[in-house]
């Protein structure tokens, strides 16, 4: 109950001051031609084409993307892993390892805070950095990390017998996983307009949702076949299985939509989002293609 307190207070508080926020215009940053894929699409700004007709087109033209469909499926796979770790793993530890329900509840707390965070701010930044010089960086970035981070797992599962080391190992898998967070929403963001971004998020969260619980119970139903342990190695397969679609996303997949970010000067403090619309900046330095060649900037939404 006292979570709940510290947790949902400060939550209602921040939401409270949503509504005073002014939003930057959409596609404030972004300057190019729509592509052809699109151009039946008339969802734009609120305005015109409210029929489901145009909701059907909508989503036809996002799952059009195979960047789009291609990050997804990655965000799907891991989402088994991590939605399955976050069920059974305290279980596990209570009753293969011996660690009482209230240190392993700890220990998953533990993990997501420090590993969960540290990786998603850290390697988001990484990744944000790497677009300015290589493409598809926002492929490769999870494509290197998902493996140390299965790899921890592994050891999460199968070398860990007391609460300190079950953290450590826990918390350094996640602290890689959580690489995947940030380059994919700016895949998923950049591979479509403007004005069709709210709904690939939300179709990309709809996808997500409806898939991730299938893997608690694969988790259960292994284990009642065999024993909870062997069950639990599902975990790092599945986590290294996501790692194929990355690595297909880089190497398959020509680079990202090019689109050249506008321009803007103003202030970025935190006063500005109550005053006027939030304004980015972009990189205007050139990615490097894998062929070496210099190519043109695409905009980064991260």
């Amino acid at each position: 109950r006292a979570a709940m307190f510290m947790v949902g207070v400060p939550g209602l508080m921040l939401a409270s001051l949503i509504p005073f926020i002014s939003l930057p215009p959409r596609g404030v940053n972004d300057v190019g031609e729509v592509a052809p894929e699109f151009a039946a699409v008339n969802i734009k700004d609120g305005h015109g084409g409210g029929a489901t007709g145009q909701l059907f087109i909508a989503y036809r033209a996002i799952l059009s993307q195979t960047h789009w469909v291609m990050c997804c499926a990655a965000v799907v796979v891991q989402s088994l892993s991590m939605t399955a770790a976050s069920e059974w793993y305290p279980t596990y530890l209570h009753r293969s390892v011996g660690i009482s329900t209230k240190e392993a509840g700890m220990v998953m707390g533990v993990a997501l805070v420090a590993g969960g965070c540290g990786g998603t701010l850290l390697f988001g930044r990484l990744a944000q950095q790497a677009a300015a010089s290589y493409e598809s960086a926002y492929f490769l970035v999870p494509a290197l990390l998902i493996v140390p981070g299965a790899l921890c797992l592994f050891a999460a599962v199968n070398l860990a017998n007391t609460a300190l080391l079950s953290c450590f190992w826990l918390s350094s898998s996640l602290f890689f996983v959580f690489s995947f967070q940030a380059p994919a929403t700016a895949i998923m963001m950049n591979a479509v307009p403007p004005h069709l971004r709210a709904q690939s998020m939300a179709l990309s969260a709809l996808i997500s949702k409806s898939f991730d619980m299938a893997g608690p119970l694969a988790i259960g139903i292994v284990s009642d076949i065999s024993d909870l342990k062997t069950a639990m190695q599902l975990l790092w397969i599945v986590s290294l299985a996501s790692d194929v679609f990355w690595w297909a996303g880089y190497w398959l997949l020509s680079p990202l939509p090019k689109v050249t970010a506008a321009s803007h000067e103003g202030d970025l403090s935190l006063a500005s989002l109550f005053s006027e619309p939030a304004k980015e900046a972009c990189d205007e330095r050139a990615p490097i293609s894998r062929s070496g060649k210099q190519e043109q900037s695409y905009s980064s939404i991260a």
